[in-house]
């Protein structure tokens, strides 16, 4: 849940845009908002953008469940009405449903006393998961692919190549080996890791993208192989150290993959690191940039 928690920040936070081509057709990104609202108590949003509405600037909360649950309604409601008296901007609320498993919370949010409603909330509900594949794809958004596994049918053999042909084909060149490895990050959580391999890897091979295509391709293993290193040496030395150096040296390869040679700091963190830390750390790696892998390390 780790890994797709933190996919799903990025993917916002580097292409907000498209994202509000899904979530509020019509908007006109114009920047993203600090996600931290402090007004008696600190609350920490999922996205705030602003934007341009039917000629009105205003705010939006664009929040992503992986499963309906009970108390979004409120906590939307809460979340707007604050940026609200922050900010001074009206605030428009959007929750995605990334998978199935519940009955999602209607709008508006209602705050009742004696029978009577005296206040509600509205907001913009997508179920991402009865979408059905063709429907983003003819949206003409490359950046929104990334999420055709939570659609339906899109982690079928035809459409799995279609995403990753599409994206290759269509996306901006230095944006292929983002996207293609946050579409392998959501996928993996349906079919198995081998299977995104083989179709970017043959993508690859038939393709004038092959350096980039290995960028993206390799993260899946890299922490395919992260796992396996630190697991392997946790039972050759049978102690909780063994697995703490492996988790340590695994994560070391993927930082230098991604991001080059470490810094002093950096080695530190990781020779001092727990399971916990280091774990969180992998997950931050695989998709965050280079200074949440820093926080998350607690540098």
């Amino acid at each position: 849940m780790a890994a797709t928690d933190q996919a799903m920040k990025r993917l916002i936070q580097a292409y907000p845009a498209a994202m509000l081509a899904l979530a509020l057709p019509g908007a006109t990104f114009v920047r993203l908002e600090p996600t931290e609202i402090a007004v008696e108590g600190q609350l920490l949003f999922d996205s705030l953008i602003r934007v341009v509405y039917n000629s009105d600037e205003c705010l939006v909360d664009l929040e992503i469940e992986t499963y309906p649950k009970k108390g979004i309604a409120r906590r939307l409601g809460e979340y707007g009405s604050r940026a609200h008296y922050a900010t001074g901007l009206t605030v428009l609320s959007v929750v995605i449903w990334l998978t199935s498993g519940g009955i999602p919370e209607q709008s508006p949010y209602e705050m009742k006393a004696g029978g009577e409603s005296f206040a509600t909330w509205r907001f913009f509900s997508i179920k991402l998961y009865e979408l059905a594949a063709d429907e983003l794809f003819n949206m003409g958004v490359t950046e929104l692919l990334p999420l055709t596994p939570f659609t339906q049918g899109g982690v079928s053999e035809p459409n799995l190549e279609k995403t990753a042909h599409t994206i290759a084909e269509q996306s901006a060149a230095e944006d292929v080996p983002t996207l293609e490895t946050l579409w392998a990050v959501f996928a993996a959580r349906k079919i198995d890791e081998s299977v995104l391999l083989s179709i970017l890897e043959g993508l690859a091979m038939s393709s004038d993208l092959t350096e980039l295509f290995e960028q993206s391709s390799l993260y899946r293993r890299w922490v395919s192989e992260a796992q396996a290193k630190g697991l392997e040496q946790g039972r050759e030395q049978g102690r909780e150290e063994g697995r703490e150096e492996g988790l340590a040296d695994a994560l070391r390869i993927i930082i230098e993959r991604r991001f080059g040679p470490l810094t002093n700091d950096v080695t530190l963190a990781l020779a001092a690191g727990d399971i916990a830390t280091l774990e969180n750390a992998t997950a931050v790696a695989a998709t965050g940039a280079l200074e949440d892998v820093r926080v998350a390390l607690g540098l």
